[in-house]
């Protein structure tokens, strides 16, 4: 693996920034939806951040100790993809209630939580064709290797994390494993326990596990108590990826009145009264002009229903 280290690291990191961009969309879209908007902003700013790190890179390539430069680069990368499930739910509510404007909301979103994990990501191409050329006569062939891997990664990282890891897994669960998988790369690049960079890194996977065994434990309890109709906190909710949106089941406050929201990609699929004698009432006004039909007192023999309608939030 010593040999190949550097290709390993720009397979696997390029790798993460697609699947990140995969989960990125997932994140956003309880609160901003999951349209073209969503998307336009997400791809942007990815490759707007990537961009940037593409041309620092390049200038850090340049200067001495780039191997340690790497080290460096991995740890915050590795810092910054762990901080994203931690955070991301304050930062979207946040931005969602200040922000009315899905455009300018979803580029936001994407800003806040992914420019500096792709930017971190971008730098290190420029970092690893420099510590690959052995001669200036080989550059152009070190240079098309490495992005020729770097490529295939991506397509990697898109199909595998498109096809298999978020509908199975969960977006919060894989950033932690991404966190751990880049922690790895750091110990790939030199492995030494006196070295303060791999303690760290040590240190980080070892929150990584913490954190993503508890929060699978957290969002299993949270699912007992959904179905056990006991979910009361306010900030209890449960998160779950499906081959077509991420689903979100929490408990709010509408008109008053305390409501259990099931909400994929920041429509409203149904909701439900979670006070005691009240759940039986339907939540949405439109549910309750299906009894006009029957206030008519018009024979009718015959139904069909087209569709259910959907809430979308405003």
């Amino acid at each position: 693996m010593k040999k190949y280290k550097y290709e390993i690291i720009i397979f696997t990191v390029d790798a993460i920034c697609m699947i990140l961009e995969l989960i990125a969309s997932r994140l956003i879209s309880p609160y901003f939806g999951n349209s073209n908007l969503v998307w336009t902003s997400v791809i942007g700013i990815i490759l707007l951040s990537s961009s940037i790190g593409n041309y620092v890179g390049g200038i850090i390539a340049d200067k001495k100790n780039v191997s340690k430069n790497l080290k460096l680069i991995l740890i915050l990368s590795t810092i910054s993809i762990f901080a994203i499930p931690i955070i991301q739910r304050q930062i979207l509510t946040f931005i969602s209630k200040m922000i009315s404007s899905i455009k300018i909301g979803a580029v936001l979103a994407t800003i806040t939580l992914f420019f500096i994990p792709s930017l971190m990501m971008g730098l290190l191409t420029p970092i690893i064709v420099k510590l690959k050329l052995e001669s200036i006569n080989s550059a152009g062939k070190v240079a098309g290797k490495i992005n020729a891997i770097a490529t295939i990664g991506g397509i990697f990282g898109t199909f595998l994390g498109g096809f298999f890891l978020i509908p199975n897994y969960g977006s919060i669960h894989i950033l932690y494993v991404l966190t751990i998988i880049v922690a790895l790369l750091v110990l790939l690049v030199e492995f030494s326990m006196k070295s303060k960079s791999n303690i760290i890194t040590l240190v980080i996977i070892i929150a990584s596990i913490f954190q993503m065994v508890n929060s699978i434990k957290t969002n299993n309890q949270n699912g007992e108590q959904v179905l056990e109709g006991t979910l009361k906190t306010k900030d209890d909710y449960v998160s779950y990826d499906t081959q077509y949106g991420r689903v979100l089941i929490y408990n709010t406050k509408r008109d008053g009145e305390n409501v259990r929201i099931l909400d994929i990609d920041s429509g409203y699929e149904s909701a439900t009264f979670t006070d005691e004698g009240k759940e039986y009432e339907l939540v949405f006004p439109y549910t309750k002009f299906y009894n006009l039909m029957f206030k008519a007192n018009i024979e009718i023999k015959d139904t069909m229903l087209i569709g259910g309608a959907r809430i979308f939030l405003s």
